[in-house]
């Protein structure tokens, strides 16, 4: 039942999704249609009119004829089909237009059968209905006489196209025949060769086999055992001899390649080459007798005890009867390929030859056997030719048809439309909405701010100069929320971060930190972004010192050192990040950021926290150290895959994740795609929500009480 749920849930939300997406390229689609409506409209109204004659032909067999016709054979549905085809011709096309005197366009006529019956449609366009009507008829009384002509060459044309085909067939049983011989001959020498290479191998195994049991039968596995001792010996012996000539050989190299006297005496480099000639051959002496020590070992391991060398003799005896019948068989296989010289297993191409030769052989045979028949076929019918009906042409224009051309063209205009924005959602892999938000992260949206534009870096934070606008309404409703959460655990430090840069945390830090001292609270705001720091940028103040000092392991200073305020909001304090410093990780994770965030906490009421970006490596060191995690998105740009590698930190972490803040909506009455109904609110009510005492604060200390005023609808 949950799975169940599950998938009716996300079902919906993709509905939504679709729904809302659409909603957001309606004026696309609406443009797209009307567009391409309009042009398709205009484009019909700018086109000549087109009239179309039709005629009907009838095709028969005149049953009374005593001589017939090859047509006799032939299906009368492939004749009528036959007629049809020479209708379309541009060759028949170019008689009629010189029997009319103009130039009659393949693409004006259309021809076609009427399905079971012997009739043929006729139909002919032109911007002239009279015109249009005496092609038609033209084209009907011309197919009368070319079938009269046709009938007369039509036994020859056929005797002579089978004559040709039987010869075409003769040469290629030829050719398939001299391809089998040549594929035959080449298949028995592979097979004559591949079993002379057999009898060479076996009789060598044989031949070694022998060496080895008349040596077995020489000596006792104590013999084996002692030799194999002596090998063994040897063989680091063997080594360490070629360790040594290729070290020597190496330092010649070195010394010709480097010792400025061979460069300057050639005789002296002669006689360097020389010597590193002479060790080349010894060095390859050396490995041949390793190679020969290495093969002796491994033929002396297993006679190594009386039970190994019982076994290896037998074993031996056994290979060598096995080899023995072998060769008698792979004699036999060759001594039969010599006389009889026929292949003993056929090749695929042997297999495919002949299957083609059989191929071809039933072809020919075909062949010879129609035309035979053509021969016999004396008495057929010669089919006819009738007009049914004059040709008629239309009234009314049958192109363009401007209706029907502006109704599809809007409906291409939206199709095409439409593609493009189904295919720009899907391939859309940026967060966009609170449900999406929910299934990645687990965790609810608490916070929706809109995209502050008119702030620029200095002008200090926006909420303290703008404490009416509906930014600092909404960093109230995200207070709110920080509060109804802190009911169930306390909150005194709070980390802001980010998917990623330019996503504003650093504005959302801020503004947070100043909404929170408007409630009457101390707080404090610390930049611990010390790769990117922003804070001193958006709040205006210096940034000369700040917690790189104070976390410097050689510094002995005190926070209260470089903490800076504002003026227009007196229960902010600042704390920047100083300057830059070469282990920003290292010092966030020392024991030294620890006890400053604990001794942040006991000073103030809240620490807010702007936090480097999640998906790199300071975070992930500051997560333990804070109450909870507010995380900036911005819909429409952060990506899901981004969301879900945090969401794997957090988890990993173990940090309590307070919530979302989607950041940077627009101003808009629609939703989806970062762009929500929540701001369309009117916040002309904000003038009478604020309490006097909040509003001091926000206007640093200027009290003033404004009017009420009735809401707009």
């Amino acid at each position: 039942m949950p799975n169940e749920f599950e998938d009716n849930f996300d079902d919906a939300v993709d509905f939504k999704r679709l729904f809302t997406t659409l909603q957001r390229w309606v004026w696309l689609l609406v443009l797209a249609a009307v567009l391409s409506a309009f042009s398709a409209y205009v484009y019909s109204r700018q086109q000549t009119p087109v009239y179309e004659a039709t005629t009907n032909i009838l095709v028969t067999r005149n049953s009374q004829q005593s001589v017939g016709d090859i047509s006799q054979s032939l299906n009368f549905s492939q004749l009528v089909e036959t007629y049809v085809r020479m209708l379309s011709l541009d060759e028949f096309l170019g008689i009629v237009s010189q029997r009319l005197g103009y130039e009659v366009e393949t693409e004006n006529v259309n021809v076609s059968a009427l399905t079971n019956t012997q009739v043929i449609e006729l139909k002919v366009e032109d911007v002239d209905p009279a015109r249009a009507a005496l092609i038609a008829d033209t084209m009907v009384l011309v197919l009368g006489e070319q079938n009269e002509t046709l009938q007369a060459g039509r036994y020859s044309e056929a005797e002579q196209s089978l004559d040709i085909q039987i010869k075409e067939n003769e040469t290629r049983i030829a050719d398939v025949q001299a391809k089998l011989n040549e594929a035959k001959t080449g298949a028995l020498i592979e097979q004559t060769t591949q079993a002379q290479a057999n009898i060479d191998d076996t009789v060598n195994a044989i031949k070694v086999t022998t060496i080895e049991l008349e040596r077995l039968n020489k000596m006792s596995w104590i013999d084996a055992n002692f030799l194999l001792r002596d090998k063994k010996i040897r063989l680091p012996q063997q080594q360490s001899l070629l360790d040594k000539q290729i070290a020597e050989r190496n330092n010649l190299q070195v010394k010709l390649s480097s010792d400025p006297k061979s460069v300057a005496d050639p005789k002296y480099a002669a006689l360097i080459q020389t010597q590193i000639t002479d060790l080349d051959a010894k060095i390859e002496k050396t490995r041949q007798l390793i190679e020969e020590t290495q093969n002796e070992i491994v033929f002396l391991t297993p006679l190594e005890t009386q039970q190994g060398f019982d076994f290896t003799v037998v074993e031996k005896e056994n290979y060598l009867k096995t080899q023995q019948s072998l060769l008698v068989s792979y004699q036999n296989v060759y001594t039969s390929l010599l006389s009889t010289e026929e292949v003993k297993r056929t090749t695929n191409e042997i297999d495919n030859l002949n299957q083609n030769l059989a191929l071809y052989q039933n072809i020919y045979l075909n062949l010879l056997s129609n035309r035979e028949d053509v021969k016999k076929q004396k008495m057929q019918n010669i089919p006819t030719i009738e007009q049914i009906s004059p040709s008629l042409a239309s009234e009314d224009p049958v192109k363009p048809r401007t209706l029907l051309n502006t109704i599809l063209g809007g409906v291409a205009g939206l199709i095409l439309a439409l593609s493009f924005v189904m295919l720009r959602d899907v391939t859309d892999d940026t967060v966009k909405s609170r449900e999406e938000v929910e299934k990645l992260l687990g965790t609810k949206v608490i916070g929706y701010i809109l995209d502050i534009k008119d702030n620029k870096d200095g002008d200090g934070i926006y909420v303290g100069h703008a404490p009416r606008s509906p930014v600092a309404e909404a960093f109230r409703t995200l207070r709110t929320h920080l509060e109804f959460s802190a009911k169930e655990k306390p909150i005194k430090s709070i980390i802001v971060t980010s998917g990623g840069a330019t996503e504003g945390k650093t504005t959302v830090a801020s503004n947070l930190a100043a909404i929170l001292s408007h409630s009457g609270k101390k707080v404090i705001l610390l930049d611990a972004d010390l790769r990117r720091p922003r804070v001193h940028l958006y709040t205006g103040v210096s940034n000369v010192t700040g917690v790189s000092d104070l976390l410097d392991p050689r510094q002995e200073t005190t926070f209260a050192d470089y903490v800076q305020k504002l003026e227009n909001i007196p229960d902010l304090s600042i704390l920047p990040s100083g300057g830059l410093p070469a282990n920003p990780t290292d010092l966030l994770g020392s024991e030294k950021m620890k006890n400053l965030v604990q001794t942040l906490s006991d000073v103030y009421d809240y620490v807010v926290i702007d936090c480097p970006p999640m998906l790199v490596a300071d975070p992930q060191v500051l997560l333990g150290l804070a109450d909870g995690v507010l995380l900036v998105i911005v819909p429409g740009q952060t990506r899901s895959e981004v969301v879900r590698a945090i969401k794997e930190q957090v988890d990993h972490t173990g940090v309590r994740l307070l919530g979302v803040v989607f950041n940077r909506l627009k101003n808009s009455r629609r939703a989806g795609h970062g762009e929500y109904s929540y701001y369309a609110y009117p916040y002309y009510y904000s003038s009478n929500y604020y309490s006097s005492t909040e509003l001091d604060g926000d206007n640093a200390g200027k009290k003033k009480r404004l009017s009420k005023k009735s809401p707009k609808s």
